[in-house]
């Protein structure tokens, strides 16, 4: 899944820091902070920073920031989603995928890494659904009892990055749960997230909808787990379903979706992005047992610049660095290797 490329300045949390402590702290000035923190413009100080361990050290104190402001500002939209981000993005990037990559000696570590994922991508999914409650009120226990189609429908293109927080980071809580069934009972309230934030703006974050597809259609068995059987799931099937009908690819099986979904999101990223890479190679090169086709992708997510794209570099460092780890343990997922 993509970290996301939402701008944070470095003025704005000392600024802050200042207003906590002191005693005249207003809510004019609660307020003008919270909007230059969750501005989408000026420099990408986390999004742009070639150095991921410094990211990993920094991002907590932005988070509890966000956090301490949305005490006074609970229903600021830009606050909520930067939260959403951050939370979702930290968990993918600095537990989940590092847990991901530990022995079987490390057994019980790493499944004390993937429950706190857990616990971080449902914070970040909870403030996503925080705000698109500020525009529809009721429809966080609406998604969450699987109905909400009506309401999803009412939605703008100015609400897709909420919607694609809260799906990217229910997914990646449905991926931390194991075999856990109720967990992935939720995946097709998750799905119908994303194909509503892919519904009403595909090219968002250079085609980030249609990176989460290739990770959930390589991930499940079949079709039939994404359905469900609530409003909610069946809408969702048919916002996909259309969409592939729009595309001539509604007879595709898992496979074919997968690599229609990759290849958008490497035509929209322009080639510059990792991730849809590592995604294909993880998935559909593994599940196929294609060694060939897996050294390929990860060469060609390594192949891409991190500086062509500033605004995304840290996201590709870290991705470039998965793909490093991948290919150098190749032989723990095939059985044959030429």
């Amino acid at each position: 899944m993509r970290l996301g490329s939402r701008s944070i300045f470095l003025a704005a949390p000392l600024l802050a820091l200042l207003l906590l402590s002191s005693c005249s702290f207003d809510r004019m000035a609660t307020s003008m902070v919270a909007d230059a923190l969750s501005s989408p413009g000026g420099s990408s100080v986390f999004t742009g920073e070639e150095d991921p361990q410094l990211v990993e050290d920094a991002l907590p104190f932005a988070l509890k920031l966000y956090e301490t402001l949305l005490q006074s500002q609970p229903e600021h939209r830009g606050l909520l989603e930067s939260a959403a981000e951050g939370f979702v993005s930290y968990a993918n990037a600095f537990i989940h995928t590092p847990a991901s990559q530990l022995g079987y000696d490390q057994l019980e570590r790493q499944k004390e890494m993937y429950a706190r994922a857990r616990s971080m991508y449902l914070r970040g999914r909870d403030y996503a659904l925080r705000s698109l409650e500020t525009e529809s009120a009721g429809i966080t226990a609406a998604i969450l009892s699987g109905e909400g189609a009506e309401m999803l429908r009412e939605m703008k293109e100015e609400q897709v990055n909420a919607l694609y927080w809260a799906a990217a980071g229910w997914m990646g809580a449905v991926s931390t749960a194991g075999f856990d069934a109720g967990a992935l009972m939720e995946l097709p309230q998750a799905v119908t997230l994303a194909a509503r934030a892919l519904e009403l703006d595909e090219d968002f974050q250079q085609g980030a909808p249609h990176g989460l597809f290739i990770e959930i259609y390589a991930a499940v068995p079949d079709r039939t787990m994404l359905h469900g059987s609530s409003t909610l799931g069946i809408y969702g099937r048919g916002i996909l379903d259309e969409h592939y009908r729009s595309v001539g690819m509604s007879e595709a099986d898992l496979e074919e979706l997968t690599r229609y979904h990759f290849e958008r999101a490497v035509e929209l990223s322009d080639g510059q992005s990792a991730s849809p890479y590592v995604a294909l190679a993880s998935g559909v090169s593994v599940k196929n047992q294609d060694a060939e086709e897996y050294r390929l992708l990860l060469q060609q997510a390594l192949a891409i610049d991190p500086d062509k794209t500033p605004e995304n570099r840290l996201l590709n460092i870290i991705t470039q660095r998965k793909a490093r780890w991948m290919l150098e343990t190749i032989e723990d997922r095939f059985l044959i290797l030429e």
